[in-house]
């Protein structure tokens, strides 16, 4: 039995890029859509300390992230993130305590 995968992603952009990434976001989670093992993508913004973004995906598992991290889909958001990012990303990956 394979275990889901969640994954929290913090994104700190430049504040002039603000508007940029939040369109390529928005594209991001149009496409993901169409990636074997996706289950789940929300989009949201700190409030407390913009301009930041809090990103969470839900992968069926492990092997369909790693997949996904190949993909065009994949690969063409990362390469925004040199030129929108006013800090480095803070990816952590996580799976249920507890099942059920």
């Amino acid at each position: 039995m394979s275990t889901e995968l969640d994954i929290t992603t913090i994104l700190t952009v430049q504040p002039e890029q603000q508007e940029e990434l939040q369109k390529a976001l928005l594209h991001y989670a149009d496409q993901l859509k169409t990636q074997e093992g996706y289950l789940a993508f929300h989009i949201g913004y700190d409030k407390s300390q913009p301009p930041r973004f809090i990103l969470n995906e839900r992968w069926q598992d492990h092997a369909a992230f790693l997949q996904h991290e190949k993909s065009d889909v994949f690969q063409d958001f990362a390469s925004l993130f040199k030129k929108l990012l006013d800090k480095p990303l803070l990816s952590v990956f996580s799976v249920p305590l507890i099942d059920g």
